[in-house]
């Protein structure tokens, strides 16, 4: 099989020079989309181009369009991914569950992992914290002792509910706030916090203003319309396999960001907890580590 070309190299034609026509692209987006290996799903996300960027930035408004499905296919080369991915997994797993290792063991480590997701959690969108005084937080979190003044408490103690097994079903978009509310609780300056009902009513882009990268929704209205697609493909979607429906929900909440500050922290909490839950704890507490490596 020809290795898979992203739409955007592809359309550069086989020498990588010269560019082929618009009617040519679309050709091969749609031979690719209603190909027997396509996943099409019902959610929107939206897109932009250079263009379209630069009036939204100058104007305040987001024109990005949303006409396109999230869809993917399965190449030869993500199957040999996913079954890695599976079989580390497993590995992991019976390690943890088989008494090879000691408790006291497995339990420090997981507290070190713990404390190093929220660090760079955190280091990625340049909120500076300290990881001895998180590893502190995260150990004295076992009491059920609850000090809300400390920086993070909040943070850590939804991450180790989620370890727990106690990750939350999010059924309506208010489950979304309070997600957020919980995971971030003294951590959102009060001019930051949202301004709709629920979520962002306003306009936000990704990036410097000298270097956008995208414009999410902006307003609560489609901000709300994405998100409902997001949580009828989480929960009625049984047939995607796991690793790929949390890599498409990832992508699709921050594609949204609904959110006027926190949505990085949030997007990386909802995929360490998932996975943690549908793999193993210990490649769950490994999503903002590996980003940052």
């Amino acid at each position: 099989m020809k290795n898979y070309q992203l739409l955007s190299t592809f359309k550069y034609g086989s020498n990588g020079h010269s560019s082929l026509s618009e009617e040519e692209i679309n050709a091969e987006y749609l031979h690719r989309i209603n190909d027997y290996s396509a996943t099409v799903t019902a959610m929107f996300p939206r897109l932009v181009n250079k263009e379209s960027l630069e009036m939204g930035i100058l104007n305040g408004k987001s024109v990005a369009k949303f006409n396109d499905p999230i869809f993917w296919m399965v190449t030869p080369k993500i199957l040999m991914l996913l079954d890695t991915v599976r079989k580390q997994s497993a590995e992991i797993s019976a390690l943890i569950y088989t008494n090879k290792i000691p408790t006291v063991a497995i339990n420090s480590y997981t507290y070190s992992m713990l404390t190093n997701e929220i660090f760079f959690s955190n280091e990625i969108e340049g909120v500076h914290t300290n990881p001895e005084e998180i590893s502190t937080i995260v150990w004295d979190t076992d009491t059920k002792v609850d000090n809300k003044h400390r920086r993070l408490e909040s943070t850590i103690r939804q991450y180790k509910a989620s370890l727990q097994a106690n990750q939350r079903q999010i059924n309506n978009l208010s489950d979304f706030r309070q997600i957020y509310d919980q995971l971030l609780e003294g951590e959102i300056s009060k001019d930051s916090l949202p301004d709709g009902n629920i979520f962002r009513d306003s306009f936000v882009y990704i990036g410097r203003q000298n270097n956008a990268v995208h414009l999410p929704p902006d307003n609560e209205k489609d901000i709300s319309l994405a998100l409902s697609q997001l949580i009828t493909f989480m929960n009625n979607d049984d047939d995607v396999i796991p690793i790929v429906k949390a890599i498409v929900t990832h992508f699709m909440f921050e594609n949204t960001h609904p959110f006027r500050d926190g949505n990085g922290r949030m997007g990386r909490y909802l995929l360490s907890s998932y996975l943690s839950n549908k793999l193993d704890v210990f490649t769950g507490l490994s999503i903002s580590t590996s980003i940052h490596t």
